[in-house]
């Protein structure tokens, strides 16, 4: 798992100067994960959306700069890559996240009493395609740690399976 955002003091004051920091950020998450298969001209414009959702359109570069300096991007690349389908990528992230996934399940589901199988169910949900046709995990953006964003998923799917074996009941 990445150790934070990425903590930078660049100004950026145009375009070029943006696709370089992209750059750089795309480097040292391929030089932290290896290569995973995706290209930098893909996580440039997942970085570009996400600024675009999350800043005012008249937001300066500078400002743009500061943003992307908070984003988890060394997550960021990695969810690219499996939302791509990379096997490595994958094997990547069952690697880091695994564990993860199955003690903070474990945790959930104990609170809410709710049946252990669901740990598989979120990994492949993960893999699947959503309603715009792209795997779940590509709708991570970076905002905050995939761990964050994993747990949120987790006590959502949580939340989600009590109340329907309660209606069920």
């Amino acid at each position: 798992m990445s150790a934070g955002p990425e903590q930078l003091s660049i100004r950026v004051p145009n375009c070029s100067d943006w696709y370089d920091l992209a750059a750089t950020l795309y480097n040292s998450a391929a030089q932290q994960h290896g290569d995973l298969g995706t290209t930098l001209q893909r996580f440039c414009d997942k970085l570009l959306q996400t600024a675009d959702k999350s800043l005012l359109p008249a937001a300066s570069w500078q400002q743009r700069a500061e943003f992307l300096s908070h984003q988890h991007t060394t997550d960021l690349y990695l969810a690219i890559a499996c939302g791509q389908g990379s096997e490595a990528a994958w094997q990547r992230f069952a690697l880091l996240y695994q564990k993860y996934l199955h003690d903070a399940l474990h945790h959930f589901s104990a609170i809410r009493k709710v049946g252990f199988e669901v740990v598989d169910n979120i990994i492949i949900d993960l893999c699947l395609p959503d309603r715009s046709g792209e795997r779940r995990i590509a709708s991570y953006d970076g905002r905050s740690s995939l761990a964050t964003w994993l747990r949120v998923i987790i006590s959502n799917r949580i939340i989600n399976e009590g109340q329907r074996k309660c209606n069920t009941a």
